[in-house]
C-alpha cells in the first residue's frame, strides 16, 4: 500500500556542497573507520576504473566535519576537524600519482557530524555491512582509526583473523558472543578485547601461511591465558610459526602434536571455520589448546588423553577464576581503605 503522506525532510543544516581544491583534498585524513585502504587499491578492478586519467565521475567525494570537540577510543578530535568518508581510495591513488591524471578541483558533499557515532552511521552508508571480505578490511580500520595500533605482519594487515577473533571471544564470553559469523557492530568490542594479543600475534606472525584461522584463534586464546610476556608460550608459538617439531621420540611435546597436524592434516584432513560439525573448528581449536597445555606444564605425550574435545570449552576457567579473585581482593582493599 503506497503510504498517502510523505514526509520531507529539510537537511540543509547539516549537509552542504563545496568545490574543493584538489591540495586540499589531498591533505585530508580518513575517519576512524576507514577499511585498509591500500589492499583494496591493489584490487585488478580498482587499478582498472582508477590508474588510467581521472573521469568526471570520480570528482564527487564525500568527507564529514564535525561540530564539536570529541574523544573517540582514546584520540580527541576538534571541531571542525574533517575527514573523508568516500573517496579514500582516489585520494590514495592521486596522492601517490597511481593515475595518468588527476583533477584540480573535487566537488565535496560535507556532512556535519557532533560525535564519531554519527560519523560512523555517515560511513556506513557508504561501506556495506555484511560482506566478509569488507568486514576483514573493517579491522584494519578498528586496529589503526580506533585503536591508534599499526599492524604490520600482511596477516592482521589484511584482517585475516575474523573467524579466529570470533570464536576466542565467544570463548572468553560465550554468553555475549554466540554468533557463528561475526557482526560488524561486535567487531571494536572483539578487537578491543584481544588487543594486546593481536599486537603480540602481529609480531610473531613470520609465515602467514602457518596460521589458519584455528590455530590463529588458539594463538590469541593462549595469549590471553598465559600472558603475552609468557617467555614459554612465546617460545611455543615461535615453533609453531616455523613448523619445527621433533618427531624422533614417541613421547612429543606439544608444539611438535601441532606442527606435525597442520603439516600432515592426519587427523582432520579439511580444517575450516563452521563451528560445529565433526572435525570443525571447535574441535580443531581444542585439539592444538589441549596441546599448548600440555607444552605448558612440560609433558610430553605419544596421543591425546580422555576429554580432550572439551578443552575449548574449559580453557579459560582458572583465567577467568583468577580474574574474579582479583577482583574480589581489590574490592575487599577498598573496603578496608574506607574503614
Amino acid at each position: 500500500m503506497t503510504n498517502a503522506y510523505v514526509q520531507k525532510v529539510d537537511f540543509s543544516n547539516v549537509v552542504k556542497k563545496e568545490t574543493m581544491p584538489i591540495d586540499d583534498f589531498l591533505q585530508l585524513s580518513a575517519v576512524p573507520h576507514q577499511r585498509y585502504t591500500e589492499g583494496r587499491a591493489k584490487t585488478n578492478k580498482v587499478k582498472k576504473m582508477l590508474g588510467g586519467h581521472v573521469r568526471p565521475e570520480h570528482l564527487e567525494v564525500a568527507i564529514i566535519e564535525l561540530t564539536e570537540d570529541c574523544e573517540y577510543y582514546g584520540k580527541k578530535y576538534k571541531k571542525g576537524w574533517r575527514g573523508i568518508v568516500n573517496g579514500n581510495t582516489r585520494q590514495l591513488y592521486w596522492k601517490e600519482k597511481l593515475s595518468k591524471s588527476i583533477p584540480k578541483v573535487v566537488y565535496a558533499t560535507v556532512y556535519l557530524c557532533s560525535d564519531m557515532e554519527q560519523v560512523r552511521d555517515c560511513y556506513n552508508t557508504f561501506d556495506s555491512m555484511d560482506a566478509t571480505e569488507i568486514k576483514k578490511e573493517k579491522l584494519y580500520g578498528i586496529l589503526a582509526g580506533m585503536y591508534q595500533y599499526e599492524p604490520t605482519s600482511p596477516k592482521i594487515i589484511k584482517g585475516e583473523f575474523l573467524s579466529a577473533l570470533n570464536l576466542a571471544c565467544h570463548y572468553l564470553y560465550p554468553d555475549i558472543f554466540n554468533s557463528t559469523n561475526s557482526k560488524v557492530e561486535s567487531l571494536p568490542s572483539q578487537v578491543g578485547h584481544y588487543l594486546e594479543e593481536i599486537k603480540v600475534f602481529d609480531n610473531i606472525c613470520k609465515s602467514a601461511k602457518s596460521w589458519d584461522q584455528s590455530l590463529l584463534c588458539v594463538a590469541l586464546m593462549s595469549l590471553k591465558r598465559y600472558g603475552t610476556t609468557n617467555a614459554k608460550l612465546l617460545d611455543c608459538l615461535d615453533r609453531i610459526d616455523r613448523r619445527a617439531m621433533n618427531t624422533n621420540e614417541k613421547d612429543r611435546d606439544g608444539a611438535t602434536h601441532i606442527s606435525y597436524e597442520w603439516k600432515t592434516n592426519e587427523r582432520f584432513s579439511n580444517k575450516g571455520t563452521t563451528w560445529d560439525r565433526k572435525g570443525g573448528m571447535k574441535e580443531v581449536v581444542s585439539f592444538a589448546l589441549y596441546w599448548i597445555e600440555k607444552f605448558m606444564n612440560d609433558l610430553k605425550l605419544s596421543q591425546l588423553g580422555y576429554n580432550w574435545n572439551d578443552t575449548g570449552q574449559t580453557f579459560f576457567d582458572d583465567y577467568k577464576k583468577s580474574i574474579i579473585h582479583a577482583a574480589n581482593k581489590n574490592k575487599s582493599n577498598i573496603v578496608n581503605i574506607k574503614r
